[in-house]
């Protein structure tokens, strides 16, 4: 049988969970406020996971959705191992990868000493405020382009903004769906205040697939938004995107001028940079269809195409391909493509099928838990339609440790629900 955080604890489980639910609190809470504050709770936590493999290796072998999710995890990894074996690059490959394993190997831990629920998402609202006020203050106190300088990645600092209003949102709409007013109140706020730090940080990309994913999220619950709190919401939303109209037209006047320019054969422009290294990927692709060229491989290749007429020379600026499927595809081919559809594809189904169990036992808990599971997928996946976003050290741990946390929660949620039902028969 599968271990039970449901039944007693000792003093010295108990205090572990406490520390397991802090690091992971902390890990949503401190994601922006520092230029690398992202890394700090989730290189504990493995840490951790690392010091306590002894009473959490077990989990991996009784419990078939941990291995579902490691093996995902895992898989991502060894194809970076793979195409540093093949085409005999440094130990650098394998680098950022590997934080992909510290994830799977602190699923076992917060499976075996889950974090508390509430406190999670107030933690999520609490790094949503605090990614608001930063921003605010670069963009009024600063009088410029919100998480631009100071050590900041502006492109992935503003995804992660999104990403936080995202599981913000779908809190406040938990909690008001559970009528704990104080609750909602504060993830309410939190949404409000990253949806506009998203917004002043410029981040385009960032802006491509969130308000889809903010709008299915509504509709998840739409049987508990009556009238009035409909008006509240579009109020605020209205509110947010007057504050930050000034760089959302200079933004998406920018991408308009880009194009046109890029339409006159002048591709010197951020967009046109971005548009002819997707088609230097998509040559590679198609030259190198099964295994790609590997990292060291790409700049021969956009010389080949440079030479051929195929590309501007502009490519050579640039190391990545800024699209994570068109990097897969021209550095690990097919095969790279095929595992990074399915690490996100296999976390998906996971977490929609632990969706269907909450609407089916009518766990609002598990429900919330999935449906943001869900969420947090497709928004790294819209992400990395415009950047690399794996390939940074913010995006992995991100992606990662948020699948984690979200993953563990999930399974302890559906084992409390399944049980309680096992009691009421």
């Amino acid at each position: 049988m599968c271990f039970s955080f449901f039944r007693g604890h000792s003093i010295r489980n108990l205090t572990l969970s406490h520390w397991v639910t802090f690091l992971s609190a902390a890990f949503f809470a401190t994601l922006t406020v520092t230029p690398n504050s992202y890394s700090f709770a989730a290189i504990t936590l493995s840490l951790l996971a690392i010091v306590m493999v002894a009473k959490t290796w077990r989990v991996y072998l009784v419990n078939s959705d941990i291995r579902l999710i490691t093996f995902a995890l895992c898989g991502y990894f060894l194809v970076y191992a793979l195409e540093m074996v093949v085409y005999q690059q440094p130990f650098s490959t394998i680098d950022m990868p590997s934080r992909a394993l510290l994830a799977a190997l602190a699923l076992g831990l917060l499976y075996r000493y889950p974090p508390r629920l509430n406190t999670i998402m107030v933690a999520i609202a609490v790094g949503s405020i605090a990614s608001g006020i930063i921003a605010i203050y670069f963009s009024v106190g600063l009088n410029r382009r919100a998480f631009l300088g100071f050590g900041y990645m502006v492109i992935q600092i503003g995804g992660i903004c999104a990403w936080l209003g995202t599981l913000s949102l779908i809190s406040f709409l938990h909690y008001v769906h559970e009528k704990k007013t104080h609750y909602a109140i504060i993830c309410g706020c939190g949404a409000a205040f990253a949806l506009l730090a998203t917004l002043l940080s410029g981040a385009r990309g960032a802006w491509l697939l969130t308000p889809f994913i903010m709008v299915l999220s509504l509709w998840a619950y739409r049987h508990c938004l009556n009238k009035k709190k409909l008006m509240i919401a579009l109020c605020a939303i209205f509110a947010i995107s007057f504050m930050a109209y000034p760089q959302i037209k200079t933004r998406v006047d920018l991408v308009i001028q880009d194009l046109a320019q890029y339409a006159n054969n002048k591709t010197n422009t951020s967009s046109g940079y971005r548009l002819e290294m997707w088609k230097s990927a998509l040559h590679t692709g198609i030259e190198h269809p099964l295994f790609g060229v590997g990292h060291d491989g790409v700049p021969a290749e956009k010389q080949k195409q440079i030479e051929q007429g195929l590309v501007t020379r502009g490519v050579l600026k640039f190391k990545r391909a800024h699209n994570q499927y068109l990097e897969e595809l021209q550095t690990k081919g097919l095969i790279g493509v095929a595992v990074l559809f399915a690490l996100f594809l296999v976390p998906l189904r996971f977490f929609y099928r632990k969706l269907r169990v909450g609407c089916q036992v009518e766990s609002s808990q598990l429900k919330a838990v999935s449906i943001m599971g869900c969420m947090h997928i497709l928004m790294v996946m819209g992400f990395s339609l415009t950047q690399h976003y794996l390939a940074h050290h913010s995006g992995i741990l991100v992606f990662s440790f948020g699948l984690v946390i979200l993953a563990a929660l999930a399974i302890r949620l559906e084992e409390k629900s399944q049980l309680n039902k096992q009691e009421a028969l």
